[in-house]
């Protein structure tokens, strides 16, 4: 019962202090058990924006077991499963998501529950059955919240860009294409509609549809609240557009420009390795000076630095998380490294000079010439061989559709795998000289960087070549001693020179 003169916000603090008996389990929304839920509720969105995780969970569990028929408790539930996933613990997240669509079928927080399981399953598939998996569960949101009984509610918004974008990595254009005109044409406008137009965007792109796609790229960027990532994706994919299809139709050079950009706050030496992510981030490893490790935002600005021995290849994973090939070991920076067995043998790999993170989590890594590229399972240290080593694979990349793309120097071709147990087949054969490094963009160009000549050879999807760059660049920048290639979410090409320095080409 609340006592005289307390408030209601008053009565929460209380409770949570453990200081006054919680109303009687099952007591509804009436008088007696609304304001309280609604209030610990306030109490518990302040611990989270102040940084008690834990408190902030225990607060939702309360709502949840004291006033389970409050019009609260199916939001604290979705906190709940929110709060398990941000601490890292994926499967009390998912039993948090299968109570909510237990206990509350029609709450629109139900149909956020799912979004969220559908997200979880996505993000960590196993095989392409946990893909297939996560878009059934997407499949649910609109099956379950249609619009004639949900208007304008988001997560079915949400759920049809998610299921159009694991439509696209599995290969299946058509329907990702369904999705995602299902958003723009048939939802009301939200901050989705520009990750819709977005998908779609890239979905044209494939199809050979350039102008249709950047039409939808750039109605992206009209979208009204959009989220900013979003807003500088779709620039970036414009970019991109522009430097891999409209440029070179137009009679123009496919690289028109040139520089030598510096990293503030670090002193390169001998730069021989570069990797970047979609947004332009940079890792870089400088093999002078005893070795290091160099975290670069899209800006040049130095983020991070670490020792390392030993610095061959870095790269980045699905997962955002930065890697670097180092002899016996894969290194993330400033933590821990990661072994791998040597199949068939008691002892570790070495001779490691490469790494990817394969479609399901998996290790995908470059050994030495014996032993050629090898597949390690996300967890665990036994591998199994993937591609001999008889055309000596200098670098491992991945494109937008999971498949493993390999440089071979002594093959003097790009071998392409599919996810799983693809076969390989040749995507592109060249006659350079020393075959040195690969990038792939996100539409799935191909450069090959051939230190033999210095020179940077571009190729489309399907194995054409569309330009070449160097040995001088536009600038007259020269590279005199390229190691290492990498492509951003933007068309940049960015070169580790361990002369020049680090060298951006556009």
């Amino acid at each position: 019962m609340r006592r005289p003169g307390l408030s209601a916000l008053g009565l929460a603090a209380v409770l949570a202090l453990g200081l006054l008996q919680p109303p009687r389990p099952g007591l509804g929304q009436g008088t007696v058990g609304a304001a309280p839920a609604a209030a610990l509720l306030a109490a518990a969105e302040r611990r989270a924006r102040e940084g008690d995780a834990t408190g902030a969970l225990a607060d939702y569990e309360q709502i949840v077991r004291q006033f389970p028929e409050s019009p609260e408790a199916p939001e604290a539930m979705l906190r709940i499963a929110r709060g398990q996933l941000a601490a890292g613990d994926r499967d009390a997240s998912l039993a948090a998501v299968a109570r909510l669509a237990a206990a509350y079928p029609g709450a629109p927080q139900a149909a956020s529950g799912l979004v969220l399981e559908g997200r979880m399953r996505a993000e960590r598939p196993v095989g392409l059955d946990d893909l297939e998996g996560a878009r059934k569960v997407l499949e649910k949101v609109w099956l379950l919240f249609p619009a004639s009984a949900y208007p304008g509610l988001d997560a079915r918004s949400a759920a049809r860009v998610l299921d159009g974008e694991i439509a696209l990595r599995l290969g299946r254009d058509a329907e990702a294409t369904t999705s995602f005109l299902q958003v723009v044409e048939m939802e009301p406008l939200s901050p989705w509609t520009a990750d819709a137009r977005i998908g779609l965007g890239e979905a044209l792109v494939r199809g050979g549809e350039w102008q249709a796609a950047a039409e939808s790229f750039q109605e992206a960027l009209a979208v009204v609240g959009a989220a900013s990532e979003s807003l500088a994706r779709a620039r970036r994919r414009l970019a991109l557009l522009d430097r891999r299809l409209l440029r070179p139709a137009s009679g123009a050079e496919l690289w028109s420009r040139a520089r030598v950009a510096p990293v503030p706050g670090a002193q390169l030496d001998r730069l021989t390795g570069v990797a970047a992510d979609d947004r332009g981030g940079l890792l870089l490893v400088d093999s002078g000076g005893g070795g290091a490790a160099l975290l670069a935002s899209a800006e040049g600005a130095l983020d991070g630095r670490w020792p390392v021995r030993a610095g061959e290849r870095p790269s980045w994973g699905r997962d955002g998380a930065a890697y670097i090939a180092a002899d016996d070991a894969v290194l993330l920076p400033g933590a821990s490294g990661r072994r791998f067995r040597r199949p068939g043998r008691d002892r570790d790999l070495d001779g490691i000079r490469a790494i990817e993170r394969g479609a399901f989590g998996d290790w995908i890594v470059l050994g030495s010439r014996s032993d050629g590229v090898l597949s390690y399972p996300a967890e665990g240290a036994d591998g199994r061989p993937l591609l001999g080593g008889d055309g000596d694979p200098v670098d491992l990349a991945t494109d937008g559709l999971d498949r493993l793309l390999v440089l071979e120097k002594k093959g003097r071709r790009v071998v392409r795998v599919g996810p799983g147990d693809g076969r390989p087949e040749t995507v592109v054969r060249g006659a350079w000289r020393q075959a040195a490094a690969l990038a792939v963009d996100p539409f799935g160009y191909i450069h090959v960087l051939d230190a033999g000549e210095g020179r940077v050879h571009s190729y489309d999807p399907a194995g054409v070549e569309i330009g070449t760059a160097g040995p001088l660049l536009p600038g007259a920048i020269e590279l005199r001693r390229a190691e290492d290639l990498a492509a951003s979410g933007d068309g940049r090409l960015f070169i580790a020179d361990a002369r020049t320095g680090l060298i951006v080409i556009e």
